[in-house]
């Protein structure tokens, strides 16, 4: 009996009466009459063409089927195998999402291929939203695994389409740039590369190649159409040898790093009547009023720092002249196997960036055109020093007419710390000097002739706090900062302590900082 022909069915005498368990029953007895068993009926009619078949496709009766199995089936070894059957098909039907994935090529990302603006677009969301349109098993499966988790959905699924076709690298090459960036080893990048994560080692160093000349060709652009200056300082490798030989002694490696940075028009020339030597004036404000305002800041600062409960006293930090918040557009440019310490070396620095690395030929410069050439003291007086030296030089270029040096403000702020330990160094048999309080500290690395910044920095603050703190016990008459809490609370409310505060910190302003602004 063929289960496609319709007039062949058995004519069963429907009765409504009959109950559930009844009618089941007589199918069953059915089925056994036409020589089949329960399996072998199923198994036929999914394979017929029957209108009612269809239609129990139509109406999603597999779902239904599924989920009772799941949920009624009463023996473990029967769970087994329902199981295993459903990894099966969950497997098989994966397998081919990610084939398509591979075949489409919507998350490869060719080492060759690399460049900013691709880093820069670079999203999860793109690999979640390729492996919910062409991956919706996968995605669903990954999904219920990970409990909706993106980052994580996103990151196995490339992993698995990675183990399928090592040139569906999307997630992989970000990953290796990343990790490479920040000093990750070849070994490690190795491993990552095994278990899916990162791309080989190999892969990354093309990868940066390809994106190096991919910079080189931005800012060769960028500087034919914008405003733009140049710094450049040194950088040093110390190569220490261990068995020491006339031949195998302790060497230095000098190198130059410079960046280009898109600044803006620095106008005409200033001539040379109208020209003056910078004074303190230009740097420090004459505002009184924002004089003490910052002043008391700072001052209130340390004290709410230290106490907990005046935190509500603070003051707001003041601001003057807010400057706009503009992103900073840079080009970081290879570095150079060059000495920048002497006058050769800074012109040979410059030389090779402008001719090799911009390739701008030297008429470029004639049209009165100003760049700012940035740096640390040393640079900026080796610039100033090649303006002389060439100053009859026959092109503007080689003038270095169109270079105007400028000292960046992280060197001015190194040179103003060490000129705050020089002047207030002392002796250190004398108790309140910087080398007395040095040495009470045992703080190391602080010499007036050349002190570690970070350390000189760190040590001011710490004796700043410490004299503002001083002060705070004197002027309220207390022996330890902690009894201003208790004596504060005793002999004010919480509505004229914020008075009180204000008018200390004015009257410390006016006794300790006026006089000496003067």
């Amino acid at each position: 009996m063929s289960l496609a022909d319709n007039s062949t069915l058995p004519q069963v005498d429907f009765q409504p009466w009959r109950s559930p368990e009844n009618s089941l029953v007589a199918i069953f007895e059915a089925i056994r009459d036409n020589g089949h068993t329960l399996r072998s009926f199923l198994l036929a009619a999914f394979e017929s063409g029957n209108a009612a078949v269809k239609m129990f496709y139509g109406n999603n009766g597999p779902a239904a089927i599924i989920r009772c199995w799941d949920q009624k089936l009463y023996s473990t070894r029967h769970h087994a195998t329902f199981v295993t059957a459903a990894a099966d098909v969950t497997i098989r039907r994966s397998r081919h999402e990610l084939d398509v994935l591979k075949q489409a090529g919507l998350l490869r990302y060719p080492a060759k291929t690399v460049c900013q603006k691709r880093i820069d677009e670079f999203s999860l969301d793109h690999i979640r939203s390729q492996l919910k349109t062409s991956g919706p098993i996968l995605f669903r499966l990954l999904n219920g695994l990970t409990d909706e988790s993106p980052a994580l959905v996103s990151t196995l699924g490339s992993m698995l389409l990675f183990h399928r076709s090592q040139q569906s690298n999307y997630l992989q090459t970000m990953m290796g740039l990343y990790l490479y960036s920040l000093g990750c080893p070849k070994r490690v990048l190795t491993l990552l590369n095994a278990i899916g994560l990162s791309v080989s080692h190999n892969s990354i160093c093309i990868a940066l190649k390809t994106l190096t000349d991919d910079a080189l060709r931005r800012v060769k652009a960028a500087v034919r159409s914008q405003h733009w200056f140049l710094i450049y300082d040194n950088i040093n490798f110390w190569r220490k040898k261990f068995h020491q030989r006339l031949d195998n002694a302790d060497a230095i490696e000098n190198g130059t790093t410079a960046t280009i940075i898109i600044g803006e028009d620095l106008g005409k020339e200033i001539p040379p009547q109208s020209q003056r030597k910078p004074s303190l004036e230009d740097v420090t404000d004459t505002n009184d009023k924002h004089f003490v305002k910052f002043s008391s800041y700072h001052l209130l600062g340390i004290l709410v720092r230290r106490l907990e409960s005046l935190r509500p006293y603070a003051l707001s930090p003041p601001t003057i002249r807010t400057l706009a918040a503009k992103e900073t557009i840079s080009f970081p440019l290879p570095a150079m196997h060059i000495d920048q310490s002497t006058l050769e070396g800074n012109l040979e620095s410059i030389q090779k960036i402008m001719r090799e690395v911009l390739e701008l030929p030297e008429d470029w410069f004639d049209d009165e055109r100003r760049i700012i050439v940035g740096g640390d003291m040393l640079t900026v007086n080796r610039v100033r020093g090649l303006q002389k030296v060439l100053g009859l030089d026959e092109s503007r270029f080689l003038r270095f007419l169109w270079a105007e040096p400028v000292m960046q403000l992280f060197h001015l702020q190194m040179n103003l710390c060490s000129a705050i330990l020089r002047a207030h160094y002392g002796n250190i048999s004398t108790p309140g000097s910087m080398a007395f309080n040095i040495a009470r500290l045992n703080r190391k690395r602080l010499k007036p002739d050349m002190p570690c910044y970070y350390t000189a920095v760190e040590f001011l603050r710490n004796i700043y706090e410490a004299m503002v703190t001083r002060v705070w016990e004197v002027e309220l008459d207390v022996d330890k900062l902690d009894e201003v809490e208790t004596k504060l609370s005793a002999e004010h409310t919480k509505d004229s302590m914020r008075a009180c505060l204000h008018k200390c910190v004015g009257g410390i302003v006016d006794k300790y900082l006026s006089a000496s602004r003067c």
